[in-house]
């Protein structure tokens, strides 16, 4: 079965496999079958660029058994090295991209980031490359796929040229078809005034739901975006269907270790944790998620702080002892509230 369907890297979850276990298994294995499944190794790792791609990028780095033992931070990015310069390749080499087809956007794999970064490096006249990537994900692209390469290409066009790289954003973001992958594109690059005033836009239209800004929480995103900004996206994250949930990971991150960040949120932000924390009690329901889930410690101690509105408190501990007496919620629950 290898040999036909597994030479030249056509088979790349086998030719990982075989190397897995020779990896853990060879100082354990007879000469014979220890000899044979090197053979196996060499007949099916991968022999051309599709391969390559198919094998690194396609898949998630940590499919790679050398990455478990030792020198991790290297060998990774050994790997990540080799991604980019597949990337490199792939912008220059004609059809590449095209021989794909539907494959670059089907996978599900970080790696493809450090593609599309390698399409960038590579590429003579990014707008060129940028045009091809709109082509197949216009031609290939569904509901069910993800632009991470054209995300990865973004930030790649980044490291040389910003002005070029959110010239390309602002045309994407135009387009139906990245229409429900806006958020994310956004976050490819760190975020400017435009890239704020972008994402306050989104929220306000209403048509993404609130779980799509939780991006902003990913590699501290959101850190960027001064406290001002922050309070006029959070503030319309929470107008959105169960938006106070996505508000209160965004605030939980951050309010993380705000000693460490030499950082204290300004009025406006703590408004908002306050407000968050007014809509949990307001709209929840104990029956489905419980509030201890939520980790509120920081964003109590910095909403309901000695500076925070002695009619605001009260606000919030009325609606509490309503959401009590009616059952709606459960003191038994509420520690983290009460205690505050």
């Amino acid at each position: 079965i290898i040999r036909v369907y597994g030479p030249g890297g056509q088979w790349p979850e086998i030719w990982l496999s075989i190397k897995k276990t020779l990896h853990y298994d060879s100082a354990r294995l007879l000469p014979d079958p220890l000899s044979r499944l090197k053979a196996l190794e060499g007949l099916t790792a991968p022999s051309n660029i599709l391969a390559e791609i198919r094998s690194y990028a396609f898949l998630d780095p940590w499919r790679h058994s050398e990455l478990h033992t030792g020198g991790y931070e290297e060998k990774m990015e050994k790997i990540q090295g080799k991604v980019v310069h597949l990337g490199e390749l792939s912008a220059v080499e004609s059809g590449v991209l095209e021989d794909l087809g539907a494959e670059i956007w089907e996978a599900h794999s970080n790696a493809l980031l450090w593609f599309g970064e390698g399409l960038a490096k590579g590429s003579k006249n990014q707008f060129s490359v940028f045009d091809r990537l709109v082509k197949s994900f216009e031609r290939y692209g569904s509901e069910k796929m993800h632009p991470t390469v054209f995300s990865g290409f973004i930030r790649g066009v980044h490291d040389t040229s910003p002005a070029q790289a959110q010239e390309m954003l602002e045309q994407a973001l135009e387009m139906a078809i990245f229409r429900n992958h806006a958020v994310y594109l956004i976050t490819a690059i760190p975020i400017n005034s435009w890239a704020s005033a972008k994402l306050l836009e989104l929220a306000r239209g209403g048509e993404h739901e609130a779980g799509r800004f939780q991006l902003l929480s990913y590699g501290l995103a959101h850190e960027a975006i001064p406290d001002g900004e922050f309070s006029s996206l959070l503030s319309a994250i929470n107008a959105l269907e169960k938006g106070y949930l996505t508000t209160i990971e965004l605030l939980r991150m951050r309010f993380f270790n705000l000693a460490a960040q030499n950082y204290f949120p300004n009025d406006d932000l703590r408004a908002v944790a306050r407000d968050t924390i007014r809509k949990l009690i307001a709209e929840h329901q104990s029956p489905g998620q419980h509030l201890w889930e939520y980790e509120l410690d920081e964003i109590l101690a910095i909403g309901l702080g000695s500076s925070a509105p002695a009619n605001e408190v009260r606000e919030i501990i009325e609606r509490l002892c309503e959401g009590i007496e009616n059952c709606r919620l459960y003191a038994v629950k509420l520690r983290q509230v009460t205690q505050t």
